[in-house]
């Protein structure tokens, strides 16, 4: 299950995040925020891209049911790259004013550099590049998905177990609870439809944690420097914790093995980020006409995020008596491709 999502995780170089801050706290902040957002926004909603938990007859024997999800999270194109000269920044700024597009967590394996403001002519006092992009633009979330069958209820679980993603530093686990009902069990003239209709939601919550990597030598100083660092620099790490709640209503129709669906939706999700630990930052030298200061700063950047969408998810189910396949598409911002594999007893 890791296994799929190990190499966009090796590529998206985490480790690197922690540079952006060394121009400034402030500035750091929303660098951090700006690169990340749409690791944060995807993470949020892309557990909901697939979670229809299958239509069965009062007949059906089948009690429970454990799958292997694949939710394939598309990223828009206006959260690949972000513009430096729109963040407010107040201490760096791009070297080329012209060619200040900065790449996100999505974005192209390439980077652009950033100087300080302040500089003696075209001097500058230091400059450092932004953190790459992974060059992926979707994010695969796999997780295992188990159900249990209380008449016309469903109640599933997901999980992702405490896990180091293969090849990285990356730890994370998420766990995620959900209800499906037909409501042909609630509303029993809803039985006269051709077509089932399910109403249902949960919520999930992820953890993920890297190390960070951030040394007094990432930064190019121009200008004589006084160095009140002292580190040591092995206990950066960043923290991330994401929640989503989420509200679905399906239409199904079982035709012999085959159940096509439609899906309506609304997510909602909070994410927050800490980094945490020592990191050298520079900056201006007080009282100095020419000089750059270089001190440590501990825990710079606690900062948050929330979003909400609407989604269209429109799908089919084959169940082949104990074994079943599951494939959907969502539409909607961080939509996308999901699909399952799974069996039934």
């Amino acid at each position: 299950m890791i296994l799929a999502g190990s190499h966009f995780a090796q590529a998206q170089k985490l480790v690197g995040v922690g540079r952006l801050i060394q121009g400034g706290v402030s500035d750091g902040e929303k660098l951090v925020d700006a690169y990340i957002k749409p690791l944060n926004r995807a993470m949020m909603v892309g557990l909901n891209n697939s979670g229809f938990n299958g239509a069965y007859d009062t007949e059906d024997d089948h009690r429970f049911s454990l799958s292997l999800n694949m939710s394939l999270v598309s990223i828009p194109d206006e959260y690949k790259t972000f513009d430096v000269n729109q963040l407010g920044l107040e201490s760096v700024e791009a070297k080329d004013s012209k060619n200040s597009i900065a790449q996100t967590a999505f974005g192209d394996s390439v980077s652009i550099k950033l100087v300080s403001k302040y500089g003696l002519g075209s001097l500058r006092y230091f400059s450092f590049n932004t953190t790459k992009g992974s060059g992926y633009h979707a994010l695969p979330l796999p997780y295992l998905n188990g159900t249990m069958r209380l008449g016309n209820l469903v109640v599933g679980a997901q999980v992702i177990p405490p896990v180091i993603l293969p090849k990285s530093d990356v730890r994370a686990w998420l766990f995620g609870l959900n209800v499906q009902e037909n409501l042909e069990g609630l509303l029993p003239f809803l039985e006269d439809l051709p077509f089932d209709l399910h109403g249902g939601g949960g919520f999930f919550l992820f953890h993920a944690h890297s190390d960070l990597d951030v040394k007094p030598e990432s930064v190019k100083v121009n200008l004589p420097l006084t160095n009140d660092t002292k580190g040591p620099y092995d206990n950066q790490e960043l923290k991330i914790v994401y929640t989503g709640f989420y509200a679905t209503a399906y239409a199904s129709a079982k035709i012999n093995i085959f159940t096509p669906f439609v899906g309506l939706g609304f997510n909602t999700g909070t994410s927050s980020f800490d980094v945490l630990g020592t990191y050298p930052i520079y900056a201006k030298s007080p009282g100095n006409l020419a000089g750059v200061r270089a001190e440590d700063i501990e825990d710079p950047i606690q900062s948050a995020d929330n979003y909400t969408r609407v989604k269209l998810e429109v799908g089919g189910r084959f169940d082949f008596g104990r074994f079943f396949g599951q494939a959907s598409y969502t539409l909607a911002d961080f939509g996308g491709l999901g699909g399952s594999l799974g069996v039934r007893f």
